[in-house]
């Protein structure tokens, strides 16, 4: 690390960001992602429900949304969701929920796709029936595991909630430190979440070291952003100006700036990655790259680690922006 220059690290990242046109990228994200919010829900609380309640997992969703953009935009996602949910039962439950499940999974293609374009991954183009439908069913498992991950946040920040109530009582000089201990393991989640996301979703290698220096910084970036835009939309900056329509711009912004910082990110991931010293090589210098390493043949890397994790990344984000 102290071979590293981080500081030219930043800025190679920046420029890659813009030649990239990451801006471009992250509007496309934002588009998918407003229509996929619903199915997002839909399937992280049937996933988590197995171990949860749904209805209680649900509405905690929906309280931090609330708290993060605003009760409007809570209302408008919480309309959605059960408008999708709308279908009677028995058959019509199962192919609503498959309806949600394939919905979802254009977000998570069009992510990888974002990704492949920041680790300079040539296009394939996708040919015949049988490939275009492996592709989706790829997408698909990876939106299973979103439920687990909802359930490791959730367990583990109410683990150490649960541990500041039986403590306060009796340790209470222990107060404050559990009073930090509570982001610090959320943010420890969420640069988990986003290493794991650039480490399987790009088709080409990429190393765990590079992943978690871009995981870090997108969560740091991410945690910060996140205050800094509930803030701004918090006080009127965008529903004042767009009125009727103001529930879906702010839901845009966010989405949108959000999708900034996750991609900003990975660009950080991937010039550290080239810059990092070999074994026997020379640190690399500003302006200088490496060639893209190559996934070795016949090697298929499941994206079930990353788990959809810039949709699980949103959804964390909302949830954990406590007051």
């Amino acid at each position: 690390m102290s071979e590293i220059n981080l500081l030219a690290i930043g800025k190679l990242a920046v420029k890659k960001f813009l030649d990239d046109k990451v801006p471009r990228l992250g509007a496309a994200l934002a588009y998918y992602t407003v229509f996929a919010l619903a199915p997002l829900v839909i399937v992280a609380v049937g996933v988590a429900g197995l171990v949860v309640s749904e209805e209680a997992l649900q509405g905690e969703i929906v309280a931090q949304i609330d708290q993060t953009v605003g009760e409007d935009a809570a209302v408008f996602i919480q309309d959605m969701v059960a408008n999708s949910q709308k279908g009677g039962a028995g058959w019509g439950v199962v192919i609503g929920f498959a309806l949600a499940l394939v919905g979802a999974s254009a977000l998570v293609i069009q992510l990888k796709g974002a990704l492949n374009v920041v680790w300079d991954v040539p296009v394939q183009a996708t040919k015949g029936l049988a490939n275009a439908l492996r592709a989706r069913g790829t997408a698909l498992v990876a939106l299973l595991g979103i439920g687990a991950l909802l359930i490791a946040v959730q367990f583990g920040t109410a683990w150490v909630s649960g541990l500041d109530n039986v403590l306060s009582d009796d340790l209470g000089f222990l107060d404050p430190l559990l009073q930090l201990l509570t982001p610090v393991i959320t943010l420890g989640l969420t640069a988990l979440v986003f290493a794991a996301m650039f480490r399987f979703l790009p088709d080409t290698a990429v190393g765990w070291r590079e992943a978690g220096a871009g995981g870090i910084v997108a969560a740091a970036a991410y945690t910060i952003g996140s205050w800094a835009l509930g803030f701004y939309i918090g006080n009127g900056g965008v529903g004042s100006t767009f009125g009727a329509s103001a529930t879906l711009v702010v839901l845009l912004v966010f989405i949108y700036y959000s999708a900034q910082i996750v991609l900003f990110g990975a660009e950080f991931a991937r010039v550290y990655g080239q810059a990092r010293p070999a074994p026997s090589a020379a640190t690399v210098t500003a302006g200088e790259t490496q060639p893209s390493r190559p996934e070795p043949d016949g090697t298929h890397r499941s994206p079930l680690p990353a788990v959809g994790a810039f949709l699980a990344g949103l959804v964390i984000g909302w949830w954990r922006q406590r007051d």
